[in-house]
């Protein structure tokens, strides 16, 4: 029975192990809420866009979203942000009040798109 014990506790500790050891591996991006006034929003979201710049080689998707603001358009976004200290060329999308928004840097772009969820049918 002890041993049954000893077994079972040391395939817990080997598989938190083993979980600490992929999630560092593979992170995945945390999703983050920003929320407040439309000059918030901006200043908060070109911040995060130059920061996913720095890290655009280490990750496809840099970081997952959530706006809770006023409608923000991608020119808006565009003009928000400091292109002295980004190397990279941005595309932006229209973003609604509340909108889930993924930010992914592939081939050197960094792109600033919503979430779409799809439904399937029967």
């Amino acid at each position: 029975m002890i041993e049954k014990a000893v077994y079972l506790l040391a395939c817990l500790v080997a598989a938190i192990v083993l979980l600490s050891i992929t999630s560092k591996l593979f992170p995945h991006p945390q999703k983050t809420e920003l929320k407040g006034s439309k000059l918030e929003v901006l200043r908060d979201l070109a911040k995060i866009i130059q920061q996913c710049y720095s890290k655009c080689s280490k990750n496809v998707v840099c970081k997952h979203l959530k706006i809770n603001s006023e409608k923000i358009t991608a020119d808006e976004i565009l003009n928000s942000l400091d292109y002295s200290k980004l190397g990279a060329e941005v595309r932006v999308e229209d973003l609604s009040e509340k909108c889930e928004i993924v930010i992914r840097c592939e081939n050197g772009i960094l792109y600033v798109e919503k979430v779409k969820y799809e439904r399937i049918s029967s």
